[in-house]
């Protein structure tokens, strides 16, 4: 697999490829109102983070070459597939963010169900056959977050932390929390922006008792429920920002004083952005289409900053930044057009 283009595949390669579905974006535009109730759903949370999936897909096309399933050219044609539906993604994105509280309600009710045919472009796109393009979607597809969740309760009843019996009610409980997390945004999607906006107000203080739930739907003791919790709750962007760091303290890119600042100017950043988000919240539908009127264009010089930030050459400031890329989103700078409660 030729490592440069699997690279070129960005971030949001995730929503990009096939998950490209306007339901996404109208996800998006919905967080642009506020965070959802309770926030992100139980299911969603079980995720694997981008760079996971960005992995999971390299090795997935190169599982096919070696099998003889797909060519090299057909998978190098797949990655470039994908970087265009992200492409694609990125111009919605950019058209409906200048959109109105109005505009925007009026376009995601006339496009919420179109679904992309995935595997019928990708067959166009990468010369496939109707097989080989099946074989691919589910080369690429990301595990499902239920699938995750269930691996990782198994570990958790092969040490005997809990019983299969636990387990099975544990999953029960995620299956049904996602059930209400949808529903809820459906209610959410059909209000006006004036409703949205007096409804997130109404509930964004309201943090539900997770652990607390777990031990009573499935008769958990209090270790049993923060095991639980601890297991299926994906490692935290700081976390994984602190180990890409120290991967390249050990290979000498960068010494272990830069990397403490690197972490120090990402928390700083998420500072900013939490109170950026903050003062989004609390503006009236008109006013926040304006700031992001207003803001939508610029875009913050974050190698620039990284630089000056912790003392970097061009060099290190480049490894830092394509080590870290795949954590701006959750944690690191973000441009105030996109805030991500």
């Amino acid at each position: 697999m030729k490592i440069k283009l699997i690279k070129k595949v960005t971030s949001g390669l995730a929503i990009g490829c096939f998950l490209i579905s306007l339901g996404a974006l109208a996800l998006a535009a919905d967080r642009q109102e506020g965070p959802g109730p309770g926030g992100p759903g139980f299911m969603e949370a079980g995720r694997p983070d981008l760079q996971i999936i960005r992995q999971h897909i390299s090795d997935g096309l190169a599982r096919l070459v070696k099998a003889g399933t797909i060519t090299q050219d057909q998978a190098d044609k797949v990655l470039n597939f994908l970087q265009e539906k992200d492409r694609q993604r990125e111009a919605e994105m950019e058209k409906v963010m200048s959109m109105s509280p109005e505009e925007r309600q009026a376009y995601f009710q006339q496009h919420e169900k179109k679904r992309p045919d995935f595997v019928g472009e990708l067959k166009t796109a990468a010369g496939l056959s109707a097989s080989q393009a099946e074989a691919v979607a589910e080369a690429v597809r990301p595990p499902r977050p239920e699938q995750r969740i269930s691996e990782d309760l198994a570990k958790l009843v092969k040490t005997g932390t809990i019983t299969q019996d636990q387990a099975d009610k544990v999953l029960s409980f995620f299956r049904e929390k996602e059930s209400q997390r949808r529903a809820e945004m459906e209610k959410v999607r059909s209000m006006s922006p004036e409703e949205r906006q007096a409804y997130f107000q109404q509930h964004e203080k309201k943090r539900p008792d997770f652990v607390g739930e777990l031990k009573t739907a499935a008769g958990l003791s209090a270790n049993q429920a923060e095991a639980v919790a601890e297991a299926v709750r994906p490692p935290r962007p700081e976390q994984r920002i602190g180990e890409d760091l120290a991967k390249l303290v050990k290979t000498g890119t960068i010494t272990q004083d830069q990397a403490d600042k690197v972490l120090s100017f990402f928390r700083e950043k998420e500072s900013q952005r939490r109170a950026e988000m903050e003062k989004v919240r609390s503006m009236s539908p008109e006013e926040r289409q304006a700031y992001f009127q207003q803001h939508g264009e610029r875009r913050p010089d974050f190698i620039g900053e990284l630089k000056k930030a912790a003392d970097l050459s061009d060099t290190q400031a480049k490894a830092v930044a394509d080590a870290l890329q795949p954590h701006h989103g959750p944690f690191g700078p973000m441009p105030p057009m996109m805030p991500n409660p």
